[in-house]
């Protein structure tokens, strides 16, 4: 299942990055790609998010965003 926003693979992983706290000497350059350059054999869906309002009604719970996750998971690691 989805989460309740809409978010790219790039800000995904950008978010991510800048939760961990990294030294400035230490970081590393992130690069806005399309799929389709970086696998040019494969077939990838350039979107896969999906429309999660049906479920959202259905199931008895609040679905976690993507930022929440990523703070728990950086949690975890320290």
């Amino acid at each position: 299942i989805g989460g309740p926003e809409r978010v790219s693979r790039y800000n995904l992983i950008k978010y991510f990055y800048t939760k961990l706290n990294i030294p400035q000497k230490k970081h590393i350059l992130l690069k806005r790609k399309k799929l389709n350059t970086i696998f040019k054999t494969e077939i990838n869906p350039l979107d896969t998010s999906f429309n999660i309002k049906k479920i959202k009604k259905t199931i008895n719970f609040k679905l976690t965003s993507y930022k929440d996750t990523v703070k728990k998971i950086i949690k975890k690691l320290n």
